[in-house]
């Protein structure tokens, strides 16, 4: 059913019908990865007993702050399901003064790399993503036919005694 004239797609048109939107006008944002995401890594971390703590607002650097072995840390989490050449492009940069910047020490201690297709987390301590804009990352049954190299980031994987140990209850 169209939408009343004068109404708003929000309201129960006078007719007392309400219109649902169509499928196809729901959307796959780069929001809603970011959200999918963030849901993943904080349904892992608190199974694992990790406590989470999330800012409000998006002003911050940083998604969560995690408990670990004592500790506070900020995490940053990015997600990608995009490709090229065979390797999963990863933008590892924030807004800094108006202008896309690398992070810093300053900024995270942790970026946590969500891969969507492969369900998967890369823990990344800050000094390895420390002035990188951004970082390819090796799906795990990626062969290469001419030439095998080591994957530089295969120890990030699913890394997460980098954050010590959980203080909060396993499940």
């Amino acid at each position: 059913m169209s939408k009343a004239k004068g109404g708003s797609g929000g309201r129960t048109p006078a007719s007392g019908q309400i219109c649902v939107p169509k499928a196809s006008v729901w959307r796959v944002t780069n929001n809603w990865r970011g959200d999918v995401g963030e849901a993943a890594f904080a349904y892992k971390a608190m199974r694992l007993g990790y406590v989470l703590s999330k800012p409000l607002g998006n002003i911050h650097r940083y998604d969560f702050v995690l408990e670990g072995s004592g500790k506070l840390w900020r995490v940053q989490v990015k997600t990608t399901a995009h490709m090229e050449a065979g390797l999963y492009s990863l933008h590892t940069r924030c807004f800094t003064q108006q202008r896309l910047g690398p992070y810093s020490a300053a900024d995270i201690d942790f970026l946590v790399a969500y891969v969507m297709p492969e369900d998967s987390c890369y823990i990344f301590p800050v000094s390895v993503v420390a002035g990188r804009m951004s970082i390819m990352l090796r799906p795990k049954d990626f062969i290469r036919k001419r030439y095998f190299h080591r994957d530089p980031y295969a120890r990030y994987l699913n890394a997460w005694h980098e954050f010590g140990e959980p203080s909060g209850p396993e499940f």
